[in-house]
């Protein structure tokens, strides 16, 4: 089971890749709401809000009670992009650190830390008396 949430959550950095050009190849008002339009960081946070959101539902799709699963991803989606904001400007304030390799690893590992409470919630939610 481990292994399906961290599965989602590389097709979840993978989509999001994917959402960064998805307004070049298609510029309409739908697509304005799913991928960034322009160059700002509160443009570029809807690369993990979108694909962060899908995942969830993909994951919570055969739960029997969702809605212990659905604590860890609701704080995973709101952590993802304070985990981004955070480290992207310390990095860039604190540090003058900048670039798109820097922006690459911080997105993955924003990506990956919010998908982290979700799979320690998960774990605790489907852990029985002999695993305690």
């Amino acid at each position: 089971m481990k292994r399906k949430w961290w599965t989602v959550c590389f097709l979840s950095i993978l989509a999001g890749s994917a959402l960064h050009f998805l307004y070049d190849l298609w510029p309409n008002p739908l697509t304005v709401v799913f991928a960034p339009v322009n160059e700002s960081v509160w443009e570029h946070l809807k690369l993990l809000y979108w694909p962060f959101l899908a995942a969830a539902f993909v994951l919570t799709k055969d739960e029997a009670d969702g809605r212990k699963s659905w604590c860890g991803l609701l704080a995973g989606l709101l952590g993802a992009p304070l985990l981004l904001l955070g480290a992207y400007y310390t990095l860039l304030s604190g540090f003058t650190l900048h670039g798109l390799p820097l922006d690459l690893i911080l997105y993955a590992l924003a990506m990956v830390g919010g998908f982290g409470p979700v799979s320690y919630t998960h774990l605790r939610a489907h852990e029985t008396s002999q695993d305690l």
